[in-house]
């Protein structure tokens, strides 16, 4: 995991130096990806900033009912779990 770590953090620069909406959505997506990888290295505070983040945005961008955000609130649901702040 700490190689992927290195490997989202790395996409997540270059994402984020493009303005196009598909730059931006896989900007999101590899925030995501980066939130699982420390989730299994067990960076919980890191892993709930980042879910955090990501449910502002998909809220924002598509609304509650949107499966991305729905996605985003599962992924965060079980970081807090695991970072035992339920």
């Amino acid at each position: 995991y700490i190689e992927a770590e290195e490997i989202y953090t790395k996409a997540l620069a270059t994402f984020k130096s493009h303005n196009s909406v598909e730059a931006q959505e896989m900007y999101y997506s590899s925030l995501n990806n980066l939130g699982i990888a420390w989730l299994r290295l067990s960076r919980m505070e890191e892993a709930t900033r980042l879910y955090d983040e990501l449910l502002e945005h998909d809220k924002v961008t598509y609304g509650q009912e949107h499966p991305y955000f729905i996605s985003s609130l599962n992924n965060a649901g079980t970081a807090f779990t695991d970072a035992g702040d339920y």
